[in-house]
This record gives structure tokens, sequence and C-alpha cells, in this order.
């Protein structure tokens, strides 16, 4: 789908807000406000950054979010954004333009004062855009072609435009909720619906809570009850839940939650007082040396050179209500997964994985990241290959999960042959003890076993564990197979090193990971 060109254009009307503004500042200046819970800032060049009240925030930094967290961004006095649980925005600026790219979840946005004229805000996916001049509502990115646009005050216009140039237009104003969806065969539609009251997530209910003046005003252009909704459909109802928590297990939801909030708390102290100061952060840009291209893999084996932390997320990584600290940690020759829990106010690193570093040389990109299926946080490391198949996609893959014991590997997908007619790809699958359950060979030459068939044994491997892989759209090479899993809820980069860039001298080629 990378040749469909998808533009939602958003303008807004105002129909029904008449407020006299003078001159508004400018929507460059941007902070980072508050947080709440697990949230991991990454500035312009990839390095981690601990999240600060009131801290700057510039063009090409990454925002991501926990279970369980919120970020709340102000685009200068008067235009909020809050990041929901499990989402992931990078802020691009130029001069008067601000662009907030919603790589994953939810962004709620209330902007008081319209932008002027000059100015421009826009939330954008990698091929969905809503351009927001003065209004209040939220967008929620399902994946790579479907989005929603929830309008809660104001009016805005949507247009898409298909693959075959085909441009299609809808009005949405307060009340209504703007679907938009990208097919197959590369067509796209707009479905334009009411939505209520029940139909306006926690994270944005929150927001609304205690702002009369802004209750008001929904209700004046939509219709839509909030005050007396949260009184009666909310408030009621998560009290009634807490006095059924305390008469059956003698803990209200609040008790868990300040448990949980001290166990971060612990976990993040140790982190920035004993891990960063006795490991420090690793440069994924620092090069041991440049090698000769047609020098021996052992002689170049470990040339990237990073060493370090090279992330650390907070979270509940095995779903057990309490937040554990996970850490990257690279050395020289091994990438290694430490995970620890807080046993009497105390961490403790409670289970350790390590696998050697690949060859650097082979123009494969290292990818951890964290992926959610049926509720269950697993972590997923891929080896990816910078050119196409042999062929498969990647020359390694494996999913990694903590059950509270042990870091334990349910499947892992290994190329096990090389060359052109004994190429192959071994699927394995093993229990939480580590002893294999099942072997296939997802892909052989020999037996006929083809780039497709790969593929869709591969989706349905995934597919056990509750991950979506799109099979279809990488036989046709357009789409890696994975797209459908990088935009899915509980997807979060923490590793990536690249060996894409080249460099010629003298008749030699190097090339670089960056």
């Amino acid at each position: 789908m990378k040749n469909i060109i998808v533009n939602i254009m958003m303008g807004m009307l105002l129909l029904l807000l008449c407020t006299a503004c003078g001159n508004s500042p400018s929507a460059t200046s941007m902070h980072l406000i508050r947080t709440e819970g697990g949230v991991s800032v990454e500035d312009g060049e990839g390095e981690r950054i601990s999240p600060e009240e009131n801290m700057g925030l510039y063009s090409g930094y990454r925002l991501e979010t926990r279970e369980e967290s919120h970020a709340w961004i102000n685009l200068d006095s008067d235009k909020l954004a809050k990041m929901d649980s499990e989402s992931g925005v990078e802020i691009r600026k130029d001069g008067r333009k601000l662009e907030l790219r919603l790589n994953a979840g939810n962004l709620y946005f209330n902007i008081i004062e319209p932008l002027e004229k000059e100015e421009s805000l826009e939330i954008r996916t990698s091929n969905m855009a809503v351009g927001i001049r003065g209004t209040c509502g939220w967008v929620s990115l399902m994946d790579a072609s479907h989005m929603t646009v929830h309008i809660l005050e104001g009016t805005v216009e949507c247009s898409v435009t298909d693959a075959s140039g085909e441009s299609k237009t809808a009005f949405v104003s307060g009340g209504e909720r703007a679907e938009f969806v990208i097919a197959e065969d590369g067509t796209a539609e707009i479905t334009v619906a009411q939505f209520q009251e029940s139909d306006i997530q926690p994270f944005v209910l929150e927001e609304l809570k205690g702002d009369e003046t802004l209750c008001g005003k929904i209700k004046e252009a939509s219709g839509l009850e909030i005050a007396a909704y949260l009184e009666t459909g909310i408030a009621s109802g998560a009290d009634e839940q807490g006095e059924g928590q305390e008469e059956n297990d003698g803990e209200s939801g609040e008790g868990i939650a300040s448990e949980n909030g001290d166990a971060a708390e612990v976990l993040r102290e140790y982190l920035d007082t004993e891990l960063e100061s006795q490991y420090g952060y690793a440069d994924l840009t620092a090069k041991e040396h440049m090698f000769l291209w047609d020098a021996s893999p052992e002689e170049d084996k470990y040339w990237t050179g990073a060493k370090g932390i090279a992330d650390a997320e907070i979270f509940d990584l095995d779903g057990d209500g309490m937040d554990e600290l996970l850490v990257v940690m690279l050395d020289e020759q091994n990438i290694s997964l430490w995970v620890y829990e807080v046993e009497n106010d105390t961490p403790v690193r409670k289970a350790e994985i390590s696998e050697e570093r690949w060859n650097d040389k082979v123009l494969y990109d290292v990818v951890l990241s964290t992926a959610k299926g049926d509720g269950i946080n697993y972590l997923l490391l891929r080896e990816e290959a910078s050119g196409g198949l042999a062929d498969f996609y990647s020359a390694d893959v494996k999913l990694y999960r903590y059950d509270g014991v042990n870091l334990c590997v349910p499947l892992a997908i290994l190329q096990t042959g090389g060359g052109s007619i004994d190429f192959e790809y071994t699927a394995y699958e093993y229990d939480g003890d580590g002893n294999q359950l099942s072997e296939e060979l997802v892909y052989s030459f020999e037996l006929g076993y083809d780039s497709a068939h790969c593929y869709e044994r591969v989706a349905g491997l995934f597919g056990k564990y509750g991950l979506a892989l799109d099979s279809a759209a990488a036989v046709n090479g357009e789409q890696d197979i994975f797209d459908s899993l990088t935009v899915s809820e509980g997807y979060g980069e923490l590793l990536h090193i690249t060996m894409s860039a080249e460099y010629q001298s003298d008749g030699v080629l190097y090339r670089f990971n960056h």
C-alpha cells in the first residue's frame, strides 16, 4: 500500500464557537508538563532523556507511554495534547508549522484559542493527517489503514484521496465520529456517524471531569451530556466497583495503584542512580573501527562498538499488576535483557537472557520491540534483512516472554540453511522451561516451500500468540509482514541498530549503523 496516497485534511469552521480572539501565541513552544506512570522520551538523536516537569520538547523528540501511563504536552499556554496509555508520538516542527506524528494509540487535543492564519498544527500517522485550528476531540490509530477521529466541539471538513486519485469529503461536527478505512484494493472510505457519551474513552473523560465551561460548550455544540454522564454513568459505577473490591479482598483499587506506583518509583531511582552511573547509555552511532567489505566475518564481527544501556522501561511486563524494570543492555559481544522487580523495597534482578550480537557487517537491522498478544506482553527481537528474501523477510526472529520467574522463548524462527538452493528457515516452539515442543520447516527451496508459504506459516505461528501479521501484504513485496504489528496496541520500539548507510573511499565500500 506504499503507492496509496491518503491525505485527510481537516479545517475548522467553528460554526458553534464564536469566540473573539486577538493575537494568539505561535504553536512553537512545546513542553512536557506532566507524566503519569512509565513514560520514555528520546531526543532527535535517539538518546534517552529522563522525563521532567515542564521539559522543553523539540523537533525529532519521541515520547512513548506504557500501560496505565499518560503524558501531557503543552503547546503554548492554550493548546493541550494528552497521550493515552500505550501510545507513541513524534514531534516535528518547521517554523510555525507543528506536527504530532501518532505512531500508536490515542491522542486527545483541546485547542482553546484557534491558531493564527500562518500557523498550522497537524496530528499525523504514516499516511493520514488531521489539520487542527481550534477544537476539541481525539484521534485513535488502530492500524496503518484504519483511523478514527471523534469531535466533541466544532465542525471539521475531512477529505481522502485513494489510489485512483478519487477524492472523497465529509463534514464532521461535535458529537460525530469519522472512520477512515483503506481497503486491500487501495480504495479509501469515510464513514460518519453519531457517538454517545459512553463511547468517550476514559483518558478523555478524565480531562473533561470538573471542567464545567468545556462541558457546557460540548453540550451546546453536540448535545452530549458530559457532566451528567460523569455523575451517573462513571462516578457511581466506579464507586460500586471499589466497594465490591473492598468487600471481596479487603483492598481498594487506590491501594493497589499506590503500591504499584511505589514500585515504579523505587525502580526509577535504581535506574537513575545505580544502573545509569555504572553502565551509562549506549551510543548506537559508536564504531570500533571502519571495516573493509571483503574482510573476514570474524575480523569485523563487532565493529559497531555500542556499549551500555540501549533502553530501559518500567511497566507491568508479566501482567501481575506490579511494575517491572526491563533493561536492554549491550556489551562488546551480546544483547542482554534484564528484568528487575521490587522485593522488600529493594530492586532485585529476577531474570536475564543474553544473545550473541550478530555479525554487524551483513546489512541487517537489529530491532527489539514490545508487542502485545491476547493481553500478554511479549518482546520481539528481529534481525532484518535490508534487501529482501532469498529468501525470507528476516534472518532471525524471536519472541520472549517474562512469566514472573523466567525469560523464556516461546517462538523462534531461524535461518537453518544458506545458499540459493539450500536456503531454509525453521520455526521452533518451546515451553516455559525451554523444552522444545515443535519444529517446522517453513521455507525450503528443495521441498518447494516458497516465500508465500513461508509468510503464511509465520503469520499462522504468530497468530497462535495473538499477534496478527499481514502475510498477504508481504508476498506482493510492497509491505513488510510485520507492518500490521508495528501499529498495533502494545507495540513499542526499544532498540534499533541500522546498518544501511554507505561510504566509498579509494574504491572500498564501508557501511555504518546510524
